[in-house]
């Protein structure tokens, strides 16, 4: 029997376009230190309490 699906790796074809550039915004960055202080907060009073 012949396998009925195509490998992905090999079909690019049915690959959407890539956009020509992505636009990094100001907020993402934000974000990302926002997250990050929020663990070293949340991981400093967790060893306060222990």
């Amino acid at each position: 029997m012949e396998p009925t699906q195509r490998n992905s790796a090999q079909d690019t074809g049915d690959l959407p376009p890539k956009p020509e550039k992505y636009i990094w915004k100001k907020s993402y960055t934000m974000v990302l230190i926002a997250n990050a202080a929020y663990i070293l907060l949340f991981y400093v009073l967790m060893n306060i309490f222990t």
